[in-house]
């Protein structure tokens, strides 16, 4: 697995185009406090969506999973420091993390792909 950091600059457009590339993608979301193991907030539900609202100088990223029937799961990260695409070697998206100060979330897809390989197979 490989990661490509995202630019401060870029993560509100990023967030935006990565959500539309990747609604209803099965996914776990898994959140790590810091000297703390991974906890899993949600397993195998579809990605709703993320966004960035800036703030008072700062911003927070919402992260939406669990729709469509399934159990809803909002999670907020606080002051991000970085953002992350976890990806094959071929390129193919894993999933990404986002690293706040004391915590860090990871979105991991059930399946590894090119988001345009499932255009049509997955419901928006």
């Amino acid at each position: 697995m490989t990661s490509r950091p995202i630019p401060r600059d870029e993560w509100a457009a990023f967030l935006d185009s990565f959500s539309r590339s990747h609604e209803g993608w099965l996914c776990a979301l898994e959140i790590t406090e810091e000297n703390a193991p991974p906890v899993v907030a949600a397993l195998d539900v579809p990605l709703a969506g993320m966004t960035l609202r800036e703030h008072d100088g700062g911003c927070v990223i919402s992260i939406d999973v669990g729709t469509r029937g399934a159990t809803p799961v909002n999670h907020v990260v606080r002051e991000p420091v970085a953002i992350g695409v976890d990806m094959t070697e071929h390129g193919e998206d894993e999933g990404l993390h986002i690293t706040a100060a004391h915590h860090t979330a990871r979105l991991r897809f059930r399946v590894a792909a090119l988001p345009e390989t499932l255009d049509g197979i997955v419901l928006p």
